[in-house]
């Protein structure tokens, strides 16, 4: 996993039912789907713990998804997270 923090640019992105991802809440998804905990999220990002479950919930509620996995899904889906942004271990990479 990289120790960089995504860097989100360019303009929100539409989703549904709920509208649009902040640029934060993308981050933070992008993150989530690089296996960080709630924790790690907020080490990185230098925020409270509690921020980041308050923006997960969020974006859960704005994407329809019931729960973490789900939202990634649903995010990697709607290209809302680009699947360049997720690491992928080398082991797993050259079995592919």
């Amino acid at each position: 996993m990289s120790a960089d923090v995504p860097h989100i640019t360019g303009p929100r992105r539409p989703t549904r039912p709920g509208g649009h991802l902040t640029r934060r809440q993308i981050q933070i998804l992008t993150l989530a789907a690089n296996g960080c905990t709630t924790q790690q999220i907020a080490d990185r990002l230098e925020i409270r713990y509690a921020t980041v479950q308050e923006r997960l919930h969020r974006t859960y509620t704005k994407l329809g998804a019931r729960n973490r996995t789900h939202a990634v899904a649903v995010a990697v889906a709607l290209r809302i997270i680009d699947p360049v942004h997720i690491h992928i271990p080398d082991e797993l990479r050259r079995a592919a």
